[in-house]
């Protein structure tokens, strides 16, 4: 019996253990140029693709679908190859990483009511879900142990 209650702690303690490692998540290489598209105002942009590979010369799109639109502001090293700054479709290829502000015409306004804070916000800790799997495994290896006593 003292062995079953030990290989079922055991056994949880990895598994509670695994669950906490696996969520990590890997790093890719530095074999790609991303693009970090912000948002200056009410509006919504987005860059296609997100990433290209180093020495690719595929074109990104970014597009600004919604808001009132006045200019994307680029930084890194790029090449316009479709439309004007002032389009709210072009098309660049990116030879470094770029980050690209969408301005839209209420930049710099603040929002009414919005999250302004800069930090994320406070998510679970994994040390409470261990300590949870461990009380979950003392309960069950008691509930075992009075079934195997009667």
């Amino acid at each position: 019996m003292k062995k079953i209650i030990a290989l079922v702690l055991a056994m949880t303690l990895v598994f509670a253990l695994a669950v906490s490692t696996a969520a990590l998540k890997s790093p890719e290489p530095d074999e790609y140029f991303y693009i970090n598209v912000n948002i200056n105002g009410s509006g919504n942009a987005y860059a296609q693709p997100y990433r290209i590979e180093k020495g690719s010369e595929e074109p990104i799109t970014l597009t600004a679908p919604e808001g009132d639109f006045v200019r994307w502001e680029i930084s890194g090293d790029y090449k316009l190859v479709d439309g004007k700054l002032t389009d709210k479709v072009i098309k660049i290829i990116a030879y470094s990483d770029l980050t690209v502000d969408a301005v839209f015409a209420d930049a710099g306004k603040k929002s009414d009511g919005g999250n302004e804070s800069s930090t994320s916000p406070k998510t679970g800790d994994t040390v409470y879900y261990v300590i949870g799997m461990m009380a979950l495994a003392m309960a069950a290896a008691l509930v075992a142990r009075k079934k195997i006593k009667a």
